[in-house]
């Protein structure tokens, strides 16, 4: 009995001390891994490195905050940089402003030669007829405000450059105005020149046609001595008689042909004048007793003097031109013809003579 009651207290204390053996082989493999030892430890390993890594995270934040911070212009450097641009801009104002003043002063100078050029034409029609004188003492006072307006603009550019701008411009628009008027009173003075050309031609076509008509008389004079004979001498009286009337013909149609050319220098001339008159008038009219400021707009205005204008009153100062031309090489054929007839006639004269003078001898 008391054998089969020690068994089971012998299993009893087997398994206590296999449980026990257990429990102690389990604390000597927890204290050679600290990882299983403690539990919390891998945990707090792992946290630790977040955090690390969410320090090393919010420090390259700063980093690339501070390296942006260091990109940024600094309040010193923007307000260089802008000193900068404004000095810059400072600079192209000035050189606008000088250019403007350069330009001005340039129409000025060519202003003051459109003046000069008119007083030059004023001084070739002293003797032409009133109308004409009057053009163009309209047109030398046009120009002679288109000057002062130039001037006036180019003193104005030494202002600032937006000024300066507006002044050359002024300045350009007076000029031009004063070429105009120069322009057309050149070419009323060549019509009116070209026209005294062409009367002169006329007249001096008409002069070569006397002498002609002169030198067919003698020669039919001289044939009268041998009317109703048939001699050598009567024989080139008749030869140089027909080359005299051949001459007196030639001289007549140059005459008329001169007295055609004529008509269109008249024509034109006049058109050149009346245009260039009506053109004078009406930029006079706008500047002639006005106050300064209608004086100003009215020079400085492109229009003042239309270019068409000009233009056309040139075209029809060229017309006269070409026609005096021509009157005038009509008129130097017409006195060779005058010459010829002259000659054929003077030296049958002058074999008359000899042989007059050689029987008398005898």
């Amino acid at each position: 009995m008391k054998r089969v009651c020690g068994i089971p207290l012998f299993v009893l204390l087997l398994n206590l001390y296999i449980h026990q053996n257990n429990v102690v082989s389990n604390e000597i493999v927890n204290f050679k891994n600290s990882n299983l030892r403690n539990g919390w430890a891998g945990k707090e390993v792992t946290l630790q490195d977040e955090q690390n890594g969410l320090d090393a995270k919010d420090g390259a934040e700063v980093n690339a905050n501070e390296d942006q911070s260091e990109l940024l212009p600094k309040p010193g450097a923007q307000m260089q940089i802008q000193g900068q641009e404004t000095n810059e801009k400072n600079q192209k104002q000035i050189d606008k402003a000088n250019k403007a003043k350069e330009d001005a002063l340039k129409e000025k100078e060519e202003a003051e030669a459109e003046v000069k050029k008119i007083a030059e034409e004023l001084n070739k029609v002293k003797e032409a007829e009133a109308e004409i004188k009057s053009t163009v003492e309209k047109l030398k006072q046009v120009a002679e405000e288109a000057k002062k307006a130039a001037i006036d603009k180019a003193d104005k550019t030494e202002k600032k450059a937006e000024e300066a701008a507006k002044a050359k411009d002024d300045a350009k628009a007076a000029n031009q105005n004063a070429k105009n008027a120069a322009e057309i009173a050149k070419h009323v003075v060549n019509a009116y020149e070209a026209k005294k050309e062409a009367d002169k031609a006329q007249k001096e076509a008409e002069k070569a046609k006397a002498e002609a008509d002169t030198a067919n008389n003698e020669a039919t004079k001289l044939m009268e001595k041998y009317k109703g004979e048939k001699t050598e001498e009567k024989e080139r009286l008749e030869t140089a008689k027909k080359k005299v009337e051949q001459a007196v013909k030639k001289i007549q149609e140059a005459l008329e042909k001169i007295k055609k050319e004529l008509e269109n220098t008249t024509k034109a001339k006049s058109e050149a004048s009346e245009a260039a008159t009506k053109a004078a008038t009406e930029a006079a009219n706008k500047i002639v007793n006005k106050d300064a400021t209608e004086v100003e707009k009215a020079i400085t205005d492109k229009a003042l003097i239309d270019v068409k204008n000009v233009k056309n009153i040139a075209d029809m100062a060229k017309k006269a031109i070409e026609a005096a031309k021509q009157a005038t090489k009509l008129k130097a054929e017409a006195e060779i013809q005058a010459g010829i007839a002259k000659i054929k006639v003077a030296l049958e004269d002058a074999k008359i003579a000899a042989k007059e003078a050689g029987i008398a001898k005898n």
